[in-house]
């Protein structure tokens, strides 16, 4: 709970106000697990946008590769490429 709720919620229990500090206790409690949640799914986020920052990566050198070896096989057959 937060340390700055907690003196809020005494001074209400002994205003008498049990309801309303039970309330706000559980809207801390609401909030501490939405931050969670929202902390969470950051990370995961971060975490998945790294694989496919990776996976982007190897795709590209991949296709470097391919058009490397097909480069090499025009050019051993003597075949000249296209000019646009």
């Amino acid at each position: 709970m937060n340390k700055r709720l907690l003196p809020m919620l005494l001074c209400i229990v002994l205003d008498g106000k049990t309801d309303k500090a039970l309330s706000l206790a559980q809207l801390s409690k609401s909030c501490m697990d939405m931050s969670s949640l929202i902390y969470t799914v950051g990370e995961n986020t971060g975490a998945l946008y790294a694989r496919y920052v990776a996976g982007v990566e190897a795709l590209a050198k991949q296709g470097s590769e391919v058009a490397q070896k097909c480069t090499d096989i025009l050019k051993k057959s003597g075949i000249k490429p296209n000019k646009p």
